[in-house]
């Protein structure tokens, strides 16, 4: 298989990579192509609105990816969202894949607990950008 000039070696006649690319090509559900490969169910993600006070990691990712590309968010801005996406045990140097963590976090009060740490830190920069986050956040939260 090759890919945008790269040559691909696959044991199988039709690998996950290639079943992916089928996917993409006839414009199937990439939700549903994941389902099929993880037995979980995936819904497309909404992102007009969430409820970052019990929302997954994956949730307030595809939130914060929508408005980026509709232009309601810079690259910028999306930084302390992308953090709080991130989930890496302190037992294990492996992070958690945002796919199959299911578990709701409420983004609000781990914005807040980094404000208050940044502070402790005099780490201005943190402070800016998880204050500008919850400011977002409350905005989203009051147009909904």
């Amino acid at each position: 298989m090759e890919l945008d000039g790269v040559k691909f070696v696959t044991s199988q006649p039709h690998s996950d990579v290639d079943n992916l690319l089928e996917a993409t090509d006839n414009n199937k559900s990439f939700s549903k192509l994941m389902q099929k490969y993880t037995g979980e169910e995936f819904s497309e993600p909404n992102s007009n609105s969430i409820d970052f006070t019990n929302s997954t990691r994956l949730e307030l990712f595809n939130w914060m990816n929508g408005k980026i590309k509709s232009g309601e968010m810079t690259l910028d801005q999306s930084f302390p969202f992308m953090a709080m996406t991130l989930k890496m045990p302190a037992s294990n140097k492996n992070s958690v894949a945002m796919l199959s963590d299911g578990q709701k976090v409420n983004f609000i009060d781990k914005a807040e607990n980094g404000l208050k740490a940044a502070e402790l830190r005099c780490d201005g920069v943190s402070f800016e950008m998880l204050s500008s986050a919850l400011k977002l956040m409350n905005a989203a939260n009051s147009s909904c």
